[in-house]
Protein backbone atom coordinates (compact mmCIF):
# COMPACT_ATOMS: atom_id res chain seq x y z
CA UNK A 1 0.00 0.00 0.00
CA UNK A 2 1.30 3.46 -0.82
CA UNK A 3 2.67 5.34 2.16
CA UNK A 4 0.87 8.33 3.49
CA UNK A 5 2.86 11.30 4.48
CA UNK A 6 0.60 13.49 7.24
CA UNK A 7 2.07 16.97 7.76
CA UNK A 8 0.16 19.65 9.98
CA UNK A 9 0.32 23.00 8.84
CA UNK A 10 0.99 25.82 11.33
CA UNK A 11 -1.44 27.32 13.13
CA UNK A 12 -1.82 31.20 11.97
CA UNK A 13 -2.40 34.42 14.34
CA UNK A 14 -5.69 35.70 13.80
CA UNK A 15 -5.83 39.32 12.28
CA UNK A 16 -8.55 41.23 13.41
CA UNK A 17 -9.96 43.88 11.38
CA UNK A 18 -12.49 47.20 11.68
CA UNK A 19 -16.01 46.36 10.80
CA UNK A 20 -16.62 49.57 8.90
CA UNK A 21 -18.41 50.21 5.60
CA UNK A 22 -21.74 50.25 3.81
CA UNK A 23 -23.36 47.65 6.02
CA UNK A 24 -22.48 49.11 9.56
CA UNK A 25 -23.87 52.61 7.91
CA UNK A 26 -27.04 51.48 7.14
CA UNK A 27 -27.45 49.97 10.33
CA UNK A 28 -27.05 52.42 11.92
CA UNK A 29 -28.92 54.92 9.73
CA UNK A 30 -32.00 52.83 10.59
CA UNK A 31 -31.25 53.31 14.30
CA UNK A 32 -32.15 57.08 14.21
CA UNK A 33 -34.21 59.90 12.39
CA UNK A 34 -30.88 62.87 12.51
CA UNK A 35 -29.95 63.40 8.92
CA UNK A 36 -26.08 64.11 10.45
CA UNK A 37 -25.49 60.49 11.42
CA UNK A 38 -21.44 60.81 11.44
CA UNK A 39 -21.51 60.33 15.20
CA UNK A 40 -23.64 57.92 15.85
CA UNK A 41 -21.63 55.38 12.48
CA UNK A 42 -18.77 56.24 14.38
CA UNK A 43 -19.96 54.96 17.63
CA UNK A 44 -21.63 52.32 16.08
CA UNK A 45 -18.25 50.97 14.41
CA UNK A 46 -16.72 51.32 17.71
CA UNK A 47 -19.60 49.22 19.45
CA UNK A 48 -19.24 46.83 16.25
CA UNK A 49 -15.09 46.59 17.01
CA UNK A 50 -15.46 45.82 20.06
CA UNK A 51 -18.00 43.05 19.93
CA UNK A 52 -15.73 41.54 17.27
CA UNK A 53 -13.00 41.61 19.57
CA UNK A 54 -15.16 40.05 22.01
CA UNK A 55 -16.40 36.78 19.75
CA UNK A 56 -14.77 33.37 20.59
CA UNK A 57 -11.61 32.55 18.15
CA UNK A 58 -12.91 29.55 16.84
CA UNK A 59 -10.17 27.39 14.77
CA UNK A 60 -11.29 24.82 11.98
CA UNK A 61 -9.17 21.03 11.98
CA UNK A 62 -9.42 20.94 7.97
CA UNK A 63 -8.39 17.43 6.42
CA UNK A 64 -7.51 18.02 3.34
CA UNK A 65 -5.39 16.50 0.14
CA UNK A 66 -6.08 19.26 -1.67
CA UNK A 67 -3.21 21.80 -3.47
CA UNK A 68 -2.61 24.12 -0.77
CA UNK A 69 -2.91 27.14 -4.07
CA UNK A 70 -6.14 25.76 -4.11
CA UNK A 71 -7.80 25.71 -0.19
CA UNK A 72 -5.66 28.19 0.86
CA UNK A 73 -7.63 31.29 -1.79
CA UNK A 74 -10.91 29.98 -0.46
CA UNK A 75 -9.67 30.34 2.88
CA UNK A 76 -8.08 33.41 2.88
CA UNK A 77 -11.35 34.71 1.10
CA UNK A 78 -13.55 32.94 3.74
CA UNK A 79 -11.98 34.63 6.73
CA UNK A 80 -12.56 38.45 5.17
CA UNK A 81 -16.27 37.67 6.13
CA UNK A 82 -15.60 35.56 9.16
CA UNK A 83 -12.09 37.29 10.83
CA UNK A 84 -13.03 35.25 14.10
CA UNK A 85 -12.85 31.97 12.31
CA UNK A 86 -9.01 30.32 11.40
CA UNK A 87 -7.98 26.81 10.38
CA UNK A 88 -5.59 24.34 10.84
CA UNK A 89 -4.57 22.13 7.69
CA UNK A 90 -4.04 18.79 8.42
CA UNK A 91 -2.92 18.05 4.64
CA UNK A 92 -2.79 14.48 3.22
CA UNK A 93 -0.26 14.15 0.13
CA UNK A 94 0.02 11.80 -2.35
CA UNK A 95 -0.09 10.42 -5.84
CA UNK A 96 -3.60 12.20 -7.63
CA UNK A 97 -4.94 8.15 -8.34
CA UNK A 98 -7.51 5.64 -6.86
CA UNK A 99 -4.87 4.57 -4.15
CA UNK A 100 -4.06 7.99 -2.58
CA UNK A 101 -7.56 8.75 -2.47
CA UNK A 102 -8.64 5.22 -0.90
CA UNK A 103 -5.94 5.60 1.78
CA UNK A 104 -6.90 9.73 2.22
CA UNK A 105 -10.19 8.05 3.11
CA UNK A 106 -8.81 5.34 5.51
CA UNK A 107 -6.78 7.81 7.10
CA UNK A 108 -9.76 9.87 7.88
CA UNK A 109 -11.75 6.78 9.24
CA UNK A 110 -8.56 6.41 11.33
CA UNK A 111 -9.04 9.59 13.06
CA UNK A 112 -12.43 9.47 13.35
CA UNK A 113 -12.63 6.65 15.20
CA UNK A 114 -9.54 7.72 17.09
CA UNK A 115 -12.03 10.83 18.42
CA UNK A 116 -9.26 13.65 16.54
CA UNK A 117 -11.35 16.48 16.09
CA UNK A 118 -11.75 17.54 12.79
CA UNK A 119 -13.94 19.71 11.56
CA UNK A 120 -14.67 19.76 7.41
CA UNK A 121 -12.84 17.46 5.63
CA UNK A 122 -12.19 17.74 1.52
CA UNK A 123 -14.25 14.48 0.39
CA UNK A 124 -12.11 14.90 -3.22
CA UNK A 125 -13.51 10.65 -3.85
CA UNK A 126 -16.91 12.14 -4.42
CA UNK A 127 -19.86 10.60 -3.44
CA UNK A 128 -18.40 7.09 -3.75
CA UNK A 129 -16.66 8.31 -0.56
CA UNK A 130 -19.65 10.37 1.09
CA UNK A 131 -21.90 8.01 0.59
CA UNK A 132 -21.04 4.88 2.92
CA UNK A 133 -19.52 6.89 5.56
CA UNK A 134 -22.92 8.95 5.82
CA UNK A 135 -24.60 5.64 5.79
CA UNK A 136 -22.33 4.21 8.65
CA UNK A 137 -22.88 7.36 10.56
CA UNK A 138 -19.31 8.83 11.00
CA UNK A 139 -20.36 12.28 9.30
CA UNK A 140 -23.10 14.95 10.25
CA UNK A 141 -26.21 15.72 8.44
CA UNK A 142 -26.36 18.98 7.24
CA UNK A 143 -30.19 19.85 7.82
CA UNK A 144 -29.78 21.10 11.58
CA UNK A 145 -27.87 24.27 10.34
CA UNK A 146 -30.16 24.21 7.17
CA UNK A 147 -32.56 25.25 8.75
CA UNK A 148 -30.70 27.24 11.19
CA UNK A 149 -29.30 29.79 8.30
CA UNK A 150 -33.03 29.55 6.40
CA UNK A 151 -31.93 27.67 3.40
CA UNK A 152 -34.37 26.69 0.90
CA UNK A 153 -32.30 23.87 -1.14
CA UNK A 154 -34.69 24.20 -4.85
CA UNK A 155 -34.14 27.40 -4.77
CA UNK A 156 -30.56 27.89 -3.78
CA UNK A 157 -29.11 24.88 -5.84
CA UNK A 158 -29.93 22.90 -9.23
CA UNK A 159 -32.57 20.71 -9.06
CA UNK A 160 -32.09 17.17 -7.86
CA UNK A 161 -29.01 18.14 -5.32
CA UNK A 162 -30.31 15.65 -3.13
CA UNK A 163 -29.98 12.55 -5.62
CA UNK A 164 -26.25 12.58 -4.76
CA UNK A 165 -25.69 14.74 -1.58
CA UNK A 166 -28.67 13.33 0.90
CA UNK A 167 -29.26 9.83 2.21
CA UNK A 168 -31.26 8.08 4.74
CA UNK A 169 -28.40 6.71 7.45
CA UNK A 170 -28.70 3.83 9.24
CA UNK A 171 -31.22 3.88 12.05
CA UNK A 172 -33.25 6.31 9.98
CA UNK A 173 -36.25 6.50 7.98
CA UNK A 174 -35.45 10.05 6.67
CA UNK A 175 -33.44 11.41 4.00
CA UNK A 176 -30.69 14.12 4.80
CA UNK A 177 -28.16 16.38 3.34
CA UNK A 178 -24.57 15.35 4.11
CA UNK A 179 -22.79 17.38 2.19
CA UNK A 180 -24.12 20.83 0.15
CA UNK A 181 -23.69 20.68 -3.57
CA UNK A 182 -20.59 22.23 -5.15
CA UNK A 183 -20.10 21.43 -8.90
CA UNK A 184 -21.64 19.96 -11.54
CA UNK A 185 -20.27 17.00 -13.93
CA UNK A 186 -21.92 17.77 -17.35
CA UNK A 187 -22.29 16.01 -20.39
CA UNK A 188 -23.18 18.58 -23.26
CA UNK A 189 -22.32 18.67 -26.90
CA UNK A 190 -19.63 21.18 -28.10
CA UNK A 191 -20.31 22.03 -31.29
CA UNK A 192 -18.70 24.32 -34.01
CA UNK A 193 -21.19 27.28 -34.75
CA UNK A 194 -19.63 28.78 -38.18
CA UNK A 195 -20.35 24.86 -38.92
CA UNK A 196 -23.80 24.88 -38.73
CA UNK A 197 -24.32 28.19 -40.20
CA UNK A 198 -21.88 27.15 -43.32
CA UNK A 199 -24.64 23.73 -43.79
CA UNK A 200 -27.48 26.38 -42.83
CA UNK A 201 -28.01 24.39 -39.90
CA UNK A 202 -30.12 25.70 -37.01
CA UNK A 203 -28.24 25.77 -33.93
CA UNK A 204 -29.64 22.95 -31.62
CA UNK A 205 -32.76 23.69 -29.14
CA UNK A 206 -32.35 22.68 -25.30
CA UNK A 207 -35.35 19.94 -26.09
CA UNK A 208 -33.53 18.38 -29.00
CA UNK A 209 -33.67 14.76 -29.67
CA UNK A 210 -30.99 12.30 -30.61
CA UNK A 211 -32.91 11.60 -34.19
CA UNK A 212 -32.55 15.44 -34.81
CA UNK A 213 -28.79 14.96 -33.60
CA UNK A 214 -28.41 12.16 -36.59
CA UNK A 215 -30.29 14.26 -38.76
CA UNK A 216 -27.38 16.85 -38.26
CA UNK A 217 -24.51 14.88 -37.90
CA UNK A 218 -25.23 13.31 -41.31
CA UNK A 219 -25.46 16.76 -43.17
CA UNK A 220 -22.42 18.09 -41.67
CA UNK A 221 -20.70 14.65 -43.04
CA UNK A 222 -18.39 15.80 -45.75
CA UNK A 223 -15.08 14.59 -47.65
CA UNK A 224 -13.61 11.10 -47.60
CA UNK A 225 -10.45 9.01 -45.79
CA UNK A 226 -7.84 11.56 -44.33
CA UNK A 227 -9.82 14.95 -45.56
CA UNK A 228 -12.89 13.94 -44.22
CA UNK A 229 -14.94 15.81 -41.48
CA UNK A 230 -17.38 14.24 -39.15
CA UNK A 231 -20.61 15.72 -38.39
CA UNK A 232 -20.52 14.06 -34.64
CA UNK A 233 -18.41 12.93 -32.23
CA UNK A 234 -20.12 10.16 -29.55
CA UNK A 235 -17.49 8.99 -27.64
CA UNK A 236 -17.97 5.14 -28.78
CA UNK A 237 -14.86 4.06 -27.74
CA UNK A 238 -15.79 5.00 -23.46
CA UNK A 239 -18.39 1.77 -24.00
CA UNK A 240 -19.95 2.90 -20.31
CA UNK A 241 -21.04 5.63 -22.24
CA UNK A 242 -24.02 4.08 -24.20
CA UNK A 243 -25.52 4.07 -20.35
CA UNK A 244 -25.50 7.96 -19.77
CA UNK A 245 -28.49 8.89 -22.20
CA UNK A 246 -30.17 5.60 -20.91
CA UNK A 247 -29.84 6.78 -17.69
CA UNK A 248 -31.00 10.09 -18.33
CA UNK A 249 -34.36 8.35 -19.38
CA UNK A 250 -34.77 6.82 -16.45
CA UNK A 251 -32.45 3.40 -17.00
CA UNK A 252 -30.79 1.61 -14.02
CA UNK A 253 -28.31 -1.16 -14.45
CA UNK A 254 -30.03 -3.41 -12.28
CA UNK A 255 -33.50 -3.92 -11.26
CA UNK A 256 -35.53 -6.04 -8.74
CA UNK A 257 -37.83 -8.29 -9.40
CA UNK A 258 -39.64 -10.40 -6.24
CA UNK A 259 -36.84 -9.22 -3.76
CA UNK A 260 -34.31 -10.44 -6.25
CA UNK A 261 -31.71 -8.58 -8.21
CA UNK A 262 -31.55 -9.06 -12.02
CA UNK A 263 -29.35 -6.77 -14.82
CA UNK A 264 -31.40 -4.61 -16.80
CA UNK A 265 -29.45 -4.62 -20.31
CA UNK A 266 -32.75 -5.60 -22.03
CA UNK A 267 -34.24 -2.31 -21.31
CA UNK A 268 -35.80 -0.44 -24.17
CA UNK A 269 -33.90 3.03 -23.54
CA UNK A 270 -30.80 1.33 -23.29
CA UNK A 271 -30.90 -0.75 -26.19
CA UNK A 272 -32.27 2.43 -28.09
CA UNK A 273 -29.43 4.12 -27.44
CA UNK A 274 -27.01 1.40 -28.34
CA UNK A 275 -28.70 1.76 -31.75
CA UNK A 276 -28.36 4.95 -32.03
CA UNK A 277 -24.39 4.82 -31.37
CA UNK A 278 -23.95 1.84 -33.67
CA UNK A 279 -26.21 3.94 -36.50
CA UNK A 280 -23.84 6.79 -35.94
CA UNK A 281 -20.76 4.84 -36.21
CA UNK A 282 -21.22 1.79 -38.34
CA UNK A 283 -24.24 2.28 -40.19
CA UNK A 284 -23.98 6.37 -41.34
CA UNK A 285 -20.35 6.86 -40.37
CA UNK A 286 -21.33 10.25 -39.37
CA UNK A 287 -18.79 9.37 -36.61
CA UNK A 288 -15.64 8.23 -36.00
CA UNK A 289 -15.79 3.97 -35.32
CA UNK A 290 -14.38 2.39 -32.64
CA UNK A 291 -11.99 0.62 -34.65
CA UNK A 292 -11.43 4.34 -36.07
CA UNK A 293 -10.63 5.83 -32.82
CA UNK A 294 -8.65 3.05 -31.39
CA UNK A 295 -6.42 1.58 -34.52
CA UNK A 296 -5.16 5.69 -34.66
CA UNK A 297 -5.25 6.97 -31.37
CA UNK A 298 -7.53 9.73 -32.54
CA UNK A 299 -8.43 11.90 -29.79
CA UNK A 300 -11.48 13.92 -29.77
CA UNK A 301 -10.30 17.42 -28.69
CA UNK A 302 -7.62 17.97 -31.21
CA UNK A 303 -9.83 16.74 -34.00
CA UNK A 304 -12.72 19.36 -32.81
CA UNK A 305 -10.40 22.12 -32.52
CA UNK A 306 -8.90 21.36 -35.85
CA UNK A 307 -11.95 21.19 -37.32
CA UNK A 308 -12.42 17.63 -38.29
CA UNK A 309 -15.30 17.33 -36.65
CA UNK A 310 -18.41 19.57 -35.90
CA UNK A 311 -19.67 18.38 -32.73
CA UNK A 312 -18.58 16.32 -29.59
CA UNK A 313 -20.33 14.91 -26.92
CA UNK A 314 -17.50 15.60 -23.86
CA UNK A 315 -17.21 16.41 -20.24
CA UNK A 316 -14.94 18.66 -18.22
CA UNK A 317 -11.67 16.97 -19.46
CA UNK A 318 -13.31 18.05 -22.95
CA UNK A 319 -13.74 21.52 -22.08
CA UNK A 320 -10.19 21.82 -20.83
CA UNK A 321 -8.76 21.07 -24.28
CA UNK A 322 -10.97 23.49 -25.51
CA UNK A 323 -9.88 25.82 -23.19
CA UNK A 324 -6.26 25.09 -23.53
CA UNK A 325 -6.35 24.90 -27.70
CA UNK A 326 -7.62 28.16 -27.40
CA UNK A 327 -5.08 29.81 -25.48
CA UNK A 328 -2.44 28.14 -27.86
CA UNK A 329 -4.21 30.35 -30.69
CA UNK A 330 -6.26 27.10 -32.01
CA UNK A 331 -10.68 26.60 -31.83
CA UNK A 332 -11.48 29.65 -33.69
CA UNK A 333 -14.59 29.26 -34.05
CA UNK A 334 -17.53 30.36 -32.09
CA UNK A 335 -18.17 27.37 -29.68
CA UNK A 336 -22.10 26.66 -29.14
CA UNK A 337 -23.14 23.97 -25.86
CA UNK A 338 -25.89 22.04 -26.07
CA UNK A 339 -27.35 19.66 -23.79
CA UNK A 340 -26.93 15.90 -24.74
CA UNK A 341 -29.98 15.27 -26.52
CA UNK A 342 -32.96 12.95 -25.28
CA UNK A 343 -33.50 9.61 -26.64
CA UNK A 344 -36.97 10.56 -27.72
CA UNK A 345 -39.75 12.87 -27.44
CA UNK A 346 -41.43 10.99 -24.38
CA UNK A 347 -38.38 11.27 -22.44
CA UNK A 348 -39.07 14.30 -20.04
CA UNK A 349 -37.36 17.75 -20.84
CA UNK A 350 -36.42 18.82 -17.17
CA UNK A 351 -33.73 16.72 -16.92
CA UNK A 352 -30.23 16.48 -18.61
CA UNK A 353 -26.98 14.34 -18.45
CA UNK A 354 -25.15 15.86 -15.33
CA UNK A 355 -24.90 14.59 -11.83
CA UNK A 356 -24.15 17.08 -8.69
CA UNK A 357 -21.19 16.64 -7.04
CA UNK A 358 -20.67 17.37 -2.90
CA UNK A 359 -17.05 17.82 -1.86
CA UNK A 360 -17.06 18.91 1.62
CA UNK A 361 -18.15 16.65 5.34
CA UNK A 362 -18.33 17.35 8.85
CA UNK A 363 -17.21 14.49 10.93
CA UNK A 364 -18.96 13.57 14.04
CA UNK A 365 -15.74 14.90 15.72
CA UNK A 366 -15.73 18.49 14.90
CA UNK A 367 -15.84 20.61 17.45
CA UNK A 368 -17.08 23.76 15.43
CA UNK A 369 -19.78 21.87 12.76
CA UNK A 370 -21.74 25.23 12.62
CA UNK A 371 -18.89 26.85 11.28
CA UNK A 372 -17.33 24.18 9.08
CA UNK A 373 -21.21 24.68 7.51
CA UNK A 374 -20.64 28.39 6.89
CA UNK A 375 -17.70 27.53 5.08
CA UNK A 376 -19.38 24.84 2.95
CA UNK A 377 -21.80 27.32 2.12
CA UNK A 378 -19.27 30.13 1.53
CA UNK A 379 -17.73 27.75 -0.81
CA UNK A 380 -20.87 26.43 -2.95
CA UNK A 381 -22.24 30.42 -3.06
CA UNK A 382 -19.12 32.92 -3.19
CA UNK A 383 -16.30 30.31 -4.15
CA UNK A 384 -16.53 28.66 -7.23
CA UNK A 385 -14.65 30.99 -9.76
CA UNK A 386 -11.41 29.59 -7.44
CA UNK A 387 -12.27 25.94 -7.48
CA UNK A 388 -13.09 26.57 -11.82
CA UNK A 389 -15.92 23.99 -12.08
CA UNK A 390 -19.38 24.48 -13.04
CA UNK A 391 -21.28 25.55 -9.95
CA UNK A 392 -24.33 23.71 -8.56
CA UNK A 393 -25.47 27.25 -7.10
CA UNK A 394 -27.85 29.50 -8.72
CA UNK A 395 -26.43 32.20 -6.46
CA UNK A 396 -23.42 32.54 -7.67
CA UNK A 397 -22.51 35.40 -9.90
CA UNK A 398 -22.09 34.14 -13.35
CA UNK A 399 -19.99 36.70 -14.69
CA UNK A 400 -17.37 35.72 -12.07
CA UNK A 401 -17.39 32.23 -12.77
CA UNK A 402 -17.43 32.70 -16.43
CA UNK A 403 -14.40 34.62 -16.22
CA UNK A 404 -12.76 32.14 -14.15
CA UNK A 405 -13.93 29.37 -16.90
CA UNK A 406 -12.59 31.61 -19.62
CA UNK A 407 -9.07 31.46 -18.11
CA UNK A 408 -6.09 29.52 -18.44
CA UNK A 409 -2.92 29.16 -16.76
CA UNK A 410 -0.48 27.56 -18.81
CA UNK A 411 2.49 24.80 -17.89
CA UNK A 412 5.03 28.23 -17.45
CA UNK A 413 2.42 29.86 -15.46
CA UNK A 414 1.10 32.71 -17.61
CA UNK A 415 -2.18 33.33 -17.50
CA UNK A 416 -4.54 33.44 -20.67
CA UNK A 417 -8.00 35.48 -20.03
CA UNK A 418 -11.09 36.12 -21.71
CA UNK A 419 -10.85 33.18 -24.29
CA UNK A 420 -14.58 32.72 -23.98
CA UNK A 421 -17.71 35.09 -24.22
CA UNK A 422 -20.75 35.04 -21.56
CA UNK A 423 -22.55 33.97 -24.82
CA UNK A 424 -20.60 30.65 -25.53
CA UNK A 425 -20.68 29.34 -22.15
CA UNK A 426 -24.05 30.07 -21.51
CA UNK A 427 -25.09 26.44 -22.05
CA UNK A 428 -22.94 25.28 -18.90
CA UNK A 429 -25.26 26.75 -16.73
CA UNK A 430 -28.32 24.43 -17.19
CA UNK A 431 -30.09 24.29 -13.93
CA UNK A 432 -32.66 21.34 -15.01
CA UNK A 433 -32.57 18.27 -12.88
CA UNK A 434 -29.57 16.01 -13.01
CA UNK A 435 -30.17 12.29 -14.47
CA UNK A 436 -31.28 10.25 -11.82
CA UNK A 437 -28.29 8.45 -9.94
CA UNK A 438 -26.87 4.67 -8.85
CA UNK A 439 -26.30 5.81 -6.04
CA UNK A 440 -30.41 6.44 -4.78
CA UNK A 441 -29.82 2.18 -4.85
CA UNK A 442 -29.75 1.18 -1.00
CA UNK A 443 -26.47 -0.83 -2.35
CA UNK A 444 -24.02 0.38 -4.88
CA UNK A 445 -21.49 -2.26 -5.00
CA UNK A 446 -22.99 -4.16 -7.67
CA UNK A 447 -23.02 -0.63 -9.98
CA UNK A 448 -19.51 -0.92 -10.71
CA UNK A 449 -19.20 -4.53 -11.98
CA UNK A 450 -22.29 -4.34 -14.27
CA UNK A 451 -20.84 -0.96 -15.84
CA UNK A 452 -17.65 -3.00 -16.46
CA UNK A 453 -19.96 -5.63 -18.34
CA UNK A 454 -21.73 -2.89 -20.39
CA UNK A 455 -18.57 -1.42 -21.58
CA UNK A 456 -16.80 -4.54 -22.37
CA UNK A 457 -19.53 -5.97 -24.11
CA UNK A 458 -20.34 -2.43 -26.22
CA UNK A 459 -17.03 -2.84 -27.42
CA UNK A 460 -17.52 -5.81 -29.00
CA UNK A 461 -20.62 -4.81 -30.86
CA UNK A 462 -19.15 -1.29 -32.23
CA UNK A 463 -16.86 -3.11 -33.03
CA UNK A 464 -19.04 -5.43 -35.05
CA UNK A 465 -17.76 -8.89 -33.09
CA UNK A 466 -21.35 -9.09 -32.29
CA UNK A 467 -24.75 -8.01 -32.97
CA UNK A 468 -26.71 -5.74 -31.04
CA UNK A 469 -28.96 -8.67 -29.91
CA UNK A 470 -26.04 -10.95 -29.18
CA UNK A 471 -24.05 -8.45 -27.20
CA UNK A 472 -27.07 -7.60 -24.88
CA UNK A 473 -27.64 -11.13 -24.22
CA UNK A 474 -24.20 -11.81 -23.56
CA UNK A 475 -24.57 -8.54 -20.72
CA UNK A 476 -27.74 -10.11 -18.98
CA UNK A 477 -25.74 -13.57 -19.02
CA UNK A 478 -22.61 -11.94 -17.11
CA UNK A 479 -24.32 -9.07 -15.36
CA UNK A 480 -26.15 -12.05 -13.56
CA UNK A 481 -22.78 -13.77 -12.69
CA UNK A 482 -21.66 -10.48 -11.43
CA UNK A 483 -24.61 -9.98 -8.89
CA UNK A 484 -24.59 -13.67 -7.71
CA UNK A 485 -21.31 -13.53 -7.02
CA UNK A 486 -21.58 -10.05 -5.34
CA UNK A 487 -24.54 -11.77 -3.14
CA UNK A 488 -22.74 -15.03 -2.65
CA UNK A 489 -19.67 -12.72 -0.80
CA UNK A 490 -22.23 -11.31 1.92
Amino acid sequence: MMSNQIYKGIKKNIIMVLVIGLVVSMFAGCNQNEPDTTKNEAKTNSEATKSESNQEKKELVYFTNERPERYQTLIDRFKKENPNIDFEIVGFSGADDKSATDAFAQKLDMMIAAGDQIDVVSMGGGTGLLRPRAMNGIILPLDEYIKKDGMNMDEEFVAGSDRTCAFVAKGSNEKKFFTLPLSKTYYPVYYNKDMFKEAALAEPEDDWTFDQLVEYANKLTKGEGIEKVFGSWIPVDWGWFVGVPAQVAGWNAYEVKDGKKAPNFGDKYLKKTIEFFYQLSVTDKANPSFIEISLNKLNMVDQFVSGKTAMVVGNAWAFDGIKKARAMGRADFELGIAPLPRLDKDVPTDVTASEISGFYVIPTTAKYPYEAFKYMKFVSHKGMDLVGAIPASKKVDKEIVVKSLATYIDEEGNKHENLFTMEELKGLFDNRQGMKSYYEFPEDEYIGPLWGVLGSEMGNILSEQKTIEEGIDKMMERGQKEIDKIEANK
